[in-house]
């Protein structure tokens, strides 16, 4: 369950991640020298910098989860008696 929780807490911040950085990637403008633009910019730089954690985090809190579905297919592949090819099936 906890496996579960982790990986969409994991995809959801990569999503915003990546939704970050594409609306910052299409905002970015010429920058002028007021005070002010600076402030902008660096608000930008912070939300860059949070847009890229969220896109290197979001993939991180996955890996319990994908680990646990290898053991799972690892096991079932151990279980047959003879080679199979192809991932296990789905009962209906």
């Amino acid at each position: 369950m906890w496996r579960n929780m982790l990986a969409l807490l994991g995809l959801l911040t990569f999503i915003t991640g990546a939704i970050l950085m594409t609306v910052e990637a299409s905002q970015q403008q010429p920058e002028s020298v007021d005070s002010l633009a600076a402030r902008v910019a660096f608000r930008d730089d912070i939300a860059v910098i949070i847009a890229g954690i969220g896109l290197l985090l979001g993939p991180i809190l996955t890996i319990p989860w994908w680990q646990h579905r290898l053991r799972r297919e690892q096991k079932w592949f151990e279980k047959r008696d003879e080679p199979v090819e192809g991932p296990p099936r789905v009962p209906n």
